[in-house]
Parts: C-alpha cells; sequence; structure tokens
C-alpha cells in the first residue's frame, strides 16, 4: 500500500499537470520564500502541497493561497524546498520537508520515501555529506 501511494506522489511530483509539482515550478518564484541553499547558486523554491495525513498521499499541489477551507478540513498541508543546481547539471533536490504537526508514523513515512525516490531520480544534484554543514 504505501510503495503505490509512493509512486502516486512520484507522478505527481514530476506532473506538469495543474496540481502537479512541475506545473507550480511555472508559477513559484526561486529564491523567494524558498531563499537560497548552501550558496547562491542553489536557489530554492517552496512547494506546497495538500496530503492524507493517514496515508502520506499527496492530493496536490498548489499555491498556499488557493487552498479552500474545505480543503484545509479535509487535507494537511505541507510544503518541499527545492532547490536547482544554477551551475552544475541544471537538476533539482527536496532539500527540507514541513509537514503538519500530528501526521502519524505511517503517513510521514510515505512521504520521507517519496521525498528519497525523488531525490534518487535526481541524483546529479550535489546533496551534502554528513561532513558538510
Amino acid at each position: 500500500m504505501i510503495k503505490q501511494k509512493i509512486i502516486q506522489n512520484i507522478n505527481l511530483m514530476h506532473s506538469g499537470e495543474r496540481g502537479g509539482m512541475y506545473s507550480l515550478f511555472k508559477e513559484e518564484s526561486w529564491g523567494a520564500n524558498g531563499s537560497f541553499y548552501k550558496d547562491v547558486h542553489f536557489p530554492c523554491m517552496v512547494a506546497n502541497y495538500l496530503y492524507r495525513g493517514e496515508t502520506g498521499e499527496i492530493v496536490k499541489f498548489t499555491m498556499e493561497d488557493e487552498v479552500t477551507a474545505e480543503e484545509r478540513k479535509l487535507y494537511s498541508e505541507g510544503s518541499f524546498q527545492i532547490a536547482i543546481d544554477m551551475m552544475g547539471e541544471r537538476d533539482y533536490a527536496i532539500v527540507g520537508m514541513r509537514l503538519k504537526e500530528g501526521t502519524n508514523e505511517i503517513g510521514r513515512k510515505t512521504l520521507e520515501e517519496s521525498v528519497q525516490m525523488f531525490n534518487n531520480l535526481h541524483e546529479k544534484f550535489p546533496l551534502p555529506t554528513e561532513n558538510e554543514d
């Protein structure tokens, strides 16, 4: 069950359709709310999303001000900090994740594994080693 949700999340993370993370890239500003990661050549954006807290299934990616009151009742809100390597391979990596307090263990695990899989698919991005700050 978790594996199926992870695959659904990855598909939505790579989607250019409305509600997909890549679609959100077109609307969001790099380096504004997301700031920078490691140095000025790693601008970031924040990708806000709605998810099912009990399963970790991402429902959609959206701008924070586009979330309806009904959606806030039904779903949990989270965000990814996504960095891009502007000086190298121009690939992406999720470098931070915020979840709603109280997200259960299954939901958290599904989202963490979704991030890990996304980053593995974009492995050219220079993520820091344990020795780096």
